[in-house]
């Protein structure tokens, strides 16, 4: 650790001054540096005992109490993202929508290729503990990483169709009605993501929010940044365009006329699948608008699933009967080092 140190000074003060710099160049030389470990206790200790001077942060960034660097009001266009698949998955996807990062000591090895990158790209981070990292998420689900990113605009109706309209083979698309729970979006998200669907239209409540919660992006653990979300004022509208473009459009009920297994039925090549809300279930208007209406067979014993299992066993029998969706999942993985580093 002296050795660590002895580095650690030669590079922080090479005019011999002997005041301390701030925890966030300490954080950056220590990550720059090859033989000083990003996970050392003692370091990570030394790192949080230093102040954070504001100045030194990216110009324009606005500061609370503390020296924790939280936006006191975030701007129209930055949302934050917490959580460790899908802060990894905006990493890897989209590293220019970073603005600012937020690590736990215990997530450096797992992250340290993305602050490394940060650094490269004098962008502002900082370690905090986990008691400042509920403060700066407001959030006890934080998983200890949290990203200040640009918002990436949920794409309209019109440009959606238009990329759906140039993929040829099968595609899956889910429409969802009045479902408000961001954990179940986020659930829905997740499994959309691993079968390949295209999109997820929603009505009702979260058409009223100009960007997802933050809850969505954790709990659909990366797969927010894999299938598009797409607000519907009103969903006839969509359903009329998408059967122009060779979908079939089911609905889905306890009391379906075709179970969803049967082999008497299946399942459109191009397909939309409308689910609704678990505590009212989809409206009359849309049930009717659906070209078949299927039903998963069970015990009887529960009234119905939730919605997330219902819309994975779905996506589950339909990826089995049309293997080859063009939107295929894919595996995201860590770079060799340790630490997230797709975009370095």
């Amino acid at each position: 650790m002296k050795r660590f140190r002895k580095e650690l000074g030669a590079r922080l003060n090479p005019a011999g001054h002997s005041s301390l710099p701030n925890r966030h160049y300490i954080t950056r030389v220590c990550l720059q540096s090859p033989n000083l470990p990003v996970n050392h206790p003692n370091l990570v200790t030394t790192m949080m005992n230093e102040q954070l001077d504001p100045r030194d942060a990216a110009a324009g960034q606005r500061f609370n109490e503390g020296n924790l660097g939280v936006p006191t009001g975030l701007r129209s266009d930055e949302q934050k993202i917490y959580g460790v698949s899908a802060c990894r998955a905006i990493y890897q996807t989209r590293s220019d929508d970073l603005v600012r990062a937020y690590v736990t000591p215990y997530r450096l090895k797992l992250f340290g290729g993305m602050l490394r990158w940060c650094a490269a790209h004098r962008l502002a981070y900082h370690i905090i503990e986990d008691a400042d990292m509920e403060r700066v998420t407001q959030s006890t689900h934080h998983e200890g990483v949290c990203l200040l990113v640009k918002e990436r605009p949920q794409p309209r109706l019109e440009e959606w169709l238009e990329i759906v309209g140039e993929v040829d083979g099968p595609q899956c698309v889910l429409l969802l009605e009045h479902v408000g729970n961001p954990h179940n979006l986020g659930a829905i998200l997740r499994v959309a993501a691993h079968f390949g669907a295209v999109g997820v239209l929603v009505t009702g409540p979260m058409t009223r929010q100009p960007q997802l919660p933050a809850a969505v992006y954790r709990t659909s653990e990366g797969g927010a940044e894999h299938v598009p979300v797409v607000s519907l004022g009103t969903p006839y509208d969509a359903l009329d365009k998408l059967r122009k473009g060779g979908f079939g459009v089911l609905a889905t009920s306890g009391r379906g006329r075709y179970n969803l297994y049967s082999t008497e039925f299946q399942l459109p090549k191009r397909c939309v699948l409308m689910l609704g809300s678990e505590e009212r279930g989809l409206s009359p208007g849309l049930l009717a608008a659906a070209d078949a209406v299927i039903a998963i067979p069970g015990t009887g014993q529960v009234e119905s699933l939730n919605i997330a299992c219902a819309a994975a066993t779905f996506l589950g029998e339909y990826w089995r009967q049309h293997p080859g969706l063009a939107a295929q999942p894919q595996a995201m993985s860590g770079s060799s080092d340790g630490g997230y580093g797709a975009a370095e």
